[in-house]
């Protein structure tokens, strides 16, 4: 998503606030319908003063793609934004502690660099 509004339209579509959001970092959010109901959640990600990336559930992504469209053409028409689906072109990022290893191990000769404690956050303990 970008434009010059794109904050204030986000603002409109969450529980939460976005123009407070610094450049470099991400929130989670409840996106709601125009009647209050919460449409879905996820994360958002501030890349510039007037770009973000918008994270969905899977399942919703092009639910949440239709309503944005709705929102923009007739509820708020007037704001300069701009947004469209990078699902296909993004995949899930892998958890940073094993890109890490992973990047280490492909520039190192040494392996007593490179980390090898699991991430606490992946992969899950059994």
């Amino acid at each position: 998503m970008q434009g010059a509004d794109a904050a204030a339209f986000l603002d409109r579509l969450y529980t939460n606030s976005w123009k407070s959001l610094a450049v470099g970092k991400a929130r989670y959010g409840l996106m709601l319908r125009e009647d209050g109901f919460v449409l879905d959640d996820g994360t958002t990600s501030r890349l510039s003063d007037e770009r973000f990336i918008v994270t969905t559930t899977t399942a919703n992504a092009a639910k949440v793609l239709q309503h944005m469209e709705f929102c923009h053409q007739w509820l708020w028409p007037e704001l300069d934004v701009q947004f469209s689906s990078v699902s296909d072109q993004w995949r899930s990022s892998p958890s940073p502690a094993r890109a890490r290893a992973r990047s280490c191990a492909r520039s190192s000769t040494d392996s007593t660099t490179c980390p090898t404690q699991r991430s606490p956050i992946w992969p899950p303990p059994n």
